[in-house]
C-alpha cells in the first residue's frame, strides 16, 4: 500500500519480538529500507547477518548486490554474483540488471534457463508466468513481435495463473494487441474477482494501457486515479501514468512522473522502470520545447544503455528523436547569436 514507514515499524518490532530473528522478518526490514532510500542502514543489517549467520539467502544477495551497484562497488558485486545460486529469486533479480543494461540478449537467455528450470520441476504454471513476464519486458523494448510469441508459449502451456493474465494483458495491450489484452483482462476480472492486488493494481493499469493505446489518453490517466494509494511502491504506476500524461499532452506532469521514479532507487523493479523513465523524461522535455533539457536527459539514458543491444527497437527510435533534439537545440543557439 506504499505505507513503507509503518511497514518498517512492523518489521522492527516482529523482530524485537523474536528470540531467533527471522530470515524473512530480516529482509523485510531490509527492503523497506531500502524503499526509503536509507542505503546505509540496509546494508548494516545485511553485513551484519552475513556476519552471524555466514551466508544471505539468495533474496537477501539481491538486496546486497543492488546496494553494491549504487556504491559503484564492483568488488562486492563480483563476489556475490560467484557465491549466488542460480535459482529463480537470483535470476529474475538478474534480469531486471539485464534490462537496466539493455542487454536484450542476456535478458533472453535468463528467461530460457527461468523456464526450463520451472518446466523441468514440473511446475508448468511457473514457466508460463516466466514467458508471460519476458513478454511484458519485450514489450516495453517494443519487441513486439518477441512479446506476442512469448504470450503464445505461456497461453498454450494452459495455465491461467493471475500473473500470466497480469503480464501477457499489459505486453499485448503494449503491442496494440488491445482486443486480446481485454480478453485476459476479463478472465483475470473473472478468475481473480476478490484479489486486491489484481482488482485494485493490476485491472486498472491494464484497462489505462488499452485506452492509451486506443488514443484516449484522457481516459488513460483518469483510470489511475484510484491506484494513486499505491504509487509509493509500484514503478509501474508511475511509470504508466507519465506515458498517459505524455499521450494527454501534459508534458509537465508526465516529466513530474518520471522525475519521481528515477530518484526511487530502492523501490522494486526499479532497474526495469528507470531505463523507461529516463527516456520518457527526455520525451517529456522534447514536447515541452526545452531542446537543452531534453538532449541532456537522451544523454543520461544513453549513458544507461551505452552497451545495450543496438538492434532494439526502442533505442533506435531513441536515437532518432535525439537526432532531431540535438539539430533544434543547435538551431536555437545560432538564432539567439544572430540576435545578439
Amino acid at each position: 500500500m506504499g505505507r513503507k514507514e509503518e511497514a518498517l515499524q512492523e518489521f522492527q518490532r516482529a523482530l524485537e519480538l523474536s528470540r531467533v530473528p527471522a530470515m524473512t522478518d530480516t529482509s523485510n526490514a531490509t527492503q523497506a529500507l531500502m524503499s526509503l532510500g536509507r542505503f546505509g542502514e540496509a546494508k548494516k543489517i545485511l553485513d551484519q547477518w552475513r556476519q552471524q549467520r555466514g551466508s544471505l539467502s539468495s533474496f537477501q544477495m539481491g538486496q546486497r548486490y543492488r546496494i553494491a551497484f549504487f556504491d559503484n562497488d564492483t568488488a562486492t558485486m563480483e563476489q556475490l554474483a560467484r557465491e549466488a545460486p542460480a535459482d529463480k529469486l537470483w535470476l529474475g533479480f538478474q534480469q531486471q540488471f539485464a534490462f537496466l543494461r539493455g542487454d536484450s540478449g542476456k535478458l533472453r537467455s535468463l528467461t530460457e534457463i527461468l523456464v526450463n528450470q520451472q518446466r523441468h520441476a514440473g511446475r508448468i504454471e511457473n514457466a508460463a508466468d516466466e514467458l508471460a513476464w519476458h513478454a511484458q519486458l519485450e514489450s516495453y523494448l517494443e519487441n513486439f513481435a518477441v512479446a506476442r510469441k512469448s504470450c503464445r508459449q505461456a497461453g498454450e502451456m494452459g495455465k491461467d495463473s493471475s500473473l500470466a493474465l497480469v503480464h501477457c494483458a499489459k505486453a499485448l495491450a503494449e503491442a496494440g494487441d488491445v482486443a486480446q489484452a481485454e480478453a485476459l483482462a476479463a478472465k483475470l476480472d473473472r478468475f481473480h474477482s476478490e484479489d486486491t492486488v489484481n482488482q485494485q493494481l493490476d485491472l486498472p493499469l491494464i484497462r489505462s494501457i488499452v485506452e492509451r493505446r486506443r488514443g484516449n489518453a484522457l481516459k488513460a490517466v483518469d483510470l489511475l486515479s484510484p491506484v494513486a494509494q499505491y504509487e509509493q511502491g509500484e514503478s509501474q504506476v508511475l511509470y504508466h501514468r507519465g506515458l498517459a500524461y505524455l499521450a494527454a499532452g501534459e508534458h509537465a506532469k508526465a516529466a513530474d512522473e518520471f522525475q519521481k521514479l528515477i530518484s526511487n532507487r530502492g523501490w522494486p523493479e526499479w532497474g526495469v522502470f528507470v531505463p523507461l523513465a529516463k527516456l520518457g523524461l527526455a520525451r517529456a522535455y522534447a514536447m515541452q520545447d526545452a531542446p537543452e533539457k531534453s538532449r541532456k536527459a537522451y544523454a543520461d539514458f544513453f549513458s544507461a544503455w551505452k552497451d545495450a543491444d543496438p538492434d532494439i527497437p526502442m533505442l533506435r527510435q531513441a536515437k532518432a528523436e535525439y537526432k532531431k533534439v540535438a539539430a533544434t537545440e543547435s538551431a536555437t543557439a545560432a538564432t539567439s547569436e544572430e540576435g545578439q
